[in-house]
């Protein structure tokens, strides 16, 4: 018998939800069109019953009344009771 045999673990099955949104986040009325658009592209990991994490990065584009754009790293942290 080897030292690593008697101590032989399965590590937990993570559960993963990937996900990509694009979405028209404000029209503005005044050049009647859609000033700013939002994406995000991330997933959700369920590590437990009660927590999960989830990671993403999003772009935010503002076109009206001048062009800027906004790039952000996230994580949200999910405890469930």
């Amino acid at each position: 018998m080897t030292a690593s045999e008697g101590r032989e673990q399965e590590l937990p099955t993570l559960s993963r939800l990937p996900y990509l949104c694009k979405q028209p986040c404000v029209y503005d009325t005044r050049y009647d069109d859609w000033a700013r658009t939002l994406a995000t592209l991330g997933a959700e990991v369920t590590m437990t019953d009660h927590f999960r994490y989830e990671v993403y990065i999003a772009r935010q584009a503002d076109r009206l009344p001048e062009e800027k754009n906004l790039d952000a790293l996230g994580v949200v942290l999910k405890w469930y009771c």
